[in-house]
């Protein structure tokens, strides 16, 4: 798989946009950021609207149209024309938020730390 992603210029991930997906983080956004890909998503899942908007590493297609598409595969070709500074931007930006060991065990050990010290609120 990884040398399919390799041969990558974007990740591609639509996901139908449900209740169930309103508060959802999907992992596969942040393992094609790992492997230096910018993401081509639609709007309404999670937080993804903000990865991709506040930190600049993708296109967000807020409706299924040709124009939307059209308008996701134009800001594509702009990460590629500068494929080295995409692949370093999208990893920093994947280690930044998404790294185990720095970011989700630290979360966890403090999230734990404060529900055993009842201020779980």
């Amino acid at each position: 798989m990884p040398s399919y992603l390799a041969a990558s210029d974007a990740g591609l991930a639509f996901i139908k946009p449900c209740f169930s997906k309103l508060a959802s983080s999907p992992t596969k956004n942040a393992e094609y950021l790992a492997c230096g890909l910018p993401l081509i998503i639609n709007a309404g899942i999670g937080d993804s609207d903000a990865l991709v908007t506040n930190e600049e590493v993708g296109a967000l297609v807020s409706q299924f149209t040709q124009t939307e598409y059209a308008r996701a595969f134009a800001r594509i070709e702009e990460f590629a024309r500068n494929a080295e500074q995409t692949r370093r931007r999208t990893r920093e930006v994947a280690e930044k938020l998404f790294d185990l060991r720095v970011v989700g065990a630290e979360r966890y050990v403090r999230l734990y730390n404060r529900i055993l010290a009842g201020h779980g609120d």
